[in-house]
């Protein structure tokens, strides 16, 4: 694995462990741990602050590794559809 692949797979571990992952949690237990006093605030902006973390970790990674807006490696583009696609050829009749 190159390094660049190396990096876009660290890049997409971080994002979703903190988007994906921590944050939601955070927002599950405040909605649903408050009965338990105090403890729900704690692990709430325990996660809230490690989710944010992650997230910014693996954008900032992913500014310095591949350049603002995806630089010259396309970023994103690769699991977006192609907003111009090649027309299709007309069949032979």
């Amino acid at each position: 694995m190159t390094a660049i692949a190396k990096a876009k797979v660290l890049h997409g571990v971080l994002m979703l462990l903190g988007w994906g992952v921590l944050l939601p949690a955070g927002v599950l237990i405040a909605r649903y741990l408050k009965w338990k006093g105090p403890l729900w605030l704690k692990l709430h902006i325990g996660l809230q602050i490690s989710g944010l973390a992650f997230g910014l970790a693996g954008l900032i990674l992913a500014l310095v590794q591949f350049g603002p807006f995806g630089g010259s490696l396309g970023g994103h583009r690769l699991i977006e559809p192609d907003p111009d696609p090649e027309p299709e050829p007309e069949p032979e009749r």
